[in-house]
């Protein structure tokens, strides 16, 4: 039992005189890379984690390209696209959230489509188009009703009603 008290109060003791160590001094390599500010470090690592989230799901949204379907209308898809947009970021008016992440990357997301993993659109018009291939497939394809559609869209839940679904439909535009 006395070896084991000494082992412990011998490590905490090295632990402690480690941290102390390394409290004043540091270890340097040969090659040293100096970035300007800590600012601009996390935003070169966010441009490049965003990137790379972005290829991965373009790659997924090409393989799964839906535009061939009809039956739901162009004039109809928009409607959803423009109140979503005034849900998910106040037509990307709202101070703060993902939206502003993305305009800080010079991208666009003002649809909170995949905000939670980073994504962020080129433009506009591939966030539109991404938005109206996601609706149509789950409309046409997987024959959800919208009310449906919706709350996959904000809960992942399939189904027939949610918080979303009365907040996008109390929405006069």
């Amino acid at each position: 039992m006395k070896k084991i008290i000494f082992i412990f109060t011998f490590s905490l003791v090295f632990l402690i005189l480690l941290d102390l160590f390394f409290d004043n001094y540091t270890l340097t390599f040969p090659i040293q890379i100096k970035i300007k500010s800590p600012i601009q470090k996390r935003e070169i690592i966010k441009k490049i984690i965003v990137a790379n989230k972005n290829k991965e799901i373009r790659k997924q949204n090409k393989n799964s390209q839906i535009s061939l379907y009809k039956n739901v209308s162009s004039s109809k898809l928009d409607d959803i696209i423009k109140k979503i947009k005034e849900l998910e970021s106040n037509s990307g008016r709202a101070p703060s959230g993902h939206h502003r992440f993305c305009q800080n990357l010079g991208m666009i997301n003002e649809v909170g489509y995949g905000a939670l993993n980073g994504f962020c659109f080129k433009d506009e018009e591939e966030q539109n188009q991404t938005l109206k291939n996601w609706f149509t497939k789950r409309l046409e394809v997987e024959k959800l009703t919208l009310e449906e559609s919706l709350c996959f869209y904000n809960i992942g839940l399939k189904v027939k009603d949610c918080q979303y679904v009365k907040n996008f439909f109390s929405l006069k535009i």
